[in-house]
């Protein structure tokens, strides 16, 4: 259960990019219960966003970014007094908003952001040496945030693309990676992280040792070497890995027909994808796989061509109106 006395707090924290996974699941707990709850957070987002931008390995003045904000909050009061009666009670409500706006800044801007490191990998990738030892290479036109307490108290980065991390184990601090309500935590092992944020699925690769790929609604699973999973944001829902064939299974598809290619992984995977719309058939896809799991194949196709698919008795079914 949530302490709604620290919520100021927990809310710096989060976008701050210091809450842990359980207080990051707690704060999504606290803003669905109601309205006002998913208001007042995207009022501190608001306000925080314009300052936190940062660029590679950047560190923020903390004292230059709250003399920014000091009109801001300003306005904020002035505006909150004066739409709303004089009673006593509303008066007392915007001045308790307003204590709760500042002092979630104040943890903000004197305790997080100063610490925020930034790396951006623009046009090329980018090789990452953590404190800890642990490696990172970032894919290009990739970010990863860390802070400075990075392996004193924590080891959680922030992840918005594709990376592989070689990690050294340390079983009193996991390793973590947040690539938004979806975590993947270390075991002791070297792993592929793909979550391109234009992309409803988030894909995982494991060479060596273990990890544990969870959401923030409970669900989680251990992908171990030579296993990948894939996580579909929209269904909030993991895919169980499966161990790579050792003979490769190569599919190379050159502006074929939807139709085409659902008939040779019917084929090979033995198996019924079906179209809900036969006005898709003659949609094309030019794309290839190697050693691909069926519904990894299904996802990475519904989303070129912005379609959708479930699961049925039968095997599968893509669903959409018109192809891209």
């Amino acid at each position: 259960m949530i302490n709604t006395d620290n919520i100021h707090e927990l809310i710096g924290k989060y976008l701050a990019g210091e809450a842990s996974p359980e207080e990051a699941m707690l704060l999504d707990e606290w803003r669905s219960l109601k309205r006002e709850n998913e208001a007042l957070f995207k009022h501190y987002e608001k306000i925080y966003t314009p300052i936190s931008g940062a660029s590679e390995r950047v560190e923020i003045d903390t004292p230059l970014a709250f003399e920014k904000i000091k009109p801001m909050l300003k306005n904020d009061a002035v505006t909150r007094v004066t739409n709303r009666s004089n009673t006593f009670f509303k008066i007392a409500a915007s001045i308790a908003l307003l204590i709760g706006v500042a002092g979630t800044l104040y943890y903000l801007f004197s305790h997080s952001i100063s610490s925020t490191i930034v790396y951006e990998s623009g046009i090329r990738q980018q090789e990452i040496k953590l404190s800890d030892g642990s490696n990172v290479l970032l894919s290009a036109q990739s970010s990863l945030s860390e802070n400075k307490n990075y392996g004193k108290n924590n080891r959680t980065l922030q992840l918005k693309g594709t990376a592989y991390f070689s990690v050294i184990h340390d079983s009193t601090m996991p390793f973590i990676v947040d690539v938004g309500k979806v975590y993947i935590k270390d075991i002791g092992t070297k792993f592929t992280i793909d979550a391109d944020p234009t992309r409803d699925t988030i894909f995982v690769n494991v060479d060596e040792g273990v990890v544990l790929l969870f959401d923030s609604i409970g669900s989680s699973l251990e992908i171990r070497a030579s296993e990948k999973a894939l996580y579909i944001k929209s269904q909030k829902r993991i895919e169980a890995p499966a161990k790579l064939n050792n003979e490769k299974l190569h599919l190379v598809f050159t502006h074929a027909r939807l139709a085409d290619v659902l008939l040779k992984l019917n084929s090979v995977y033995k198996t019924k994808i079906k179209l809900e719309n036969s006005d898709l058939s003659n949609c094309e896809i030019t794309t290839q796989f190697t050693n691909e799991e069926l519904e990894t194949i299904l996802a990475i196709v519904s989303e070129t061509l912005e379609l959708s698919y479930v699961k049925t008795s039968e095997g599968y079914l893509i669903k959409g109106e018109k192809c891209k």
